[in-house]
């Protein structure tokens, strides 16, 4: 990385480079402008009853744009989408995380 690209902090800063940026993602979100864990995991099921809802068109339109067999459509794009939404939806669930900056200054 070219050091021009690199963050600099003012001098005596003790609490390192990423302070400013997490303190202005910590302001942004105590707005509330972000959406909570229960809105998140309803959009990702009610994407998923979509996608199930709406197979059909989809194959459909997988055909008519890239002749993609149905069972093409559906493990290559469909299916696939699914699988990772249940993935998703399995592992997310609200928890706190230690974060731990570790800071190096080269002299």
């Amino acid at each position: 990385m070219l050091e021009s690209q690199l963050v600099s902090t003012p001098t005596g800063d003790s609490r390192g480079p990423a302070s400013a940026p997490v303190g202005a993602l910590r302001a942004y979100f105590d707005t509330g402008a972000t959406k909570p864990l229960s809105w998140r995991l309803s959009q990702l099921d009610a994407l998923g009853h979509f996608l199930m809802e709406r197979e059909p068109d989809i194959e459909e339109a997988l055909r008519a744009d890239l002749r993609k067999s149905p069972t093409e459509a559906f493990t290559a794009e469909v299916g696939i989408a699914l699988s990772e939404l249940r993935f998703i939806r399995k592992r997310t669930s609200p928890c706190q995380v230690a974060v731990i900056f570790t800071e190096s200054r080269s002299v």
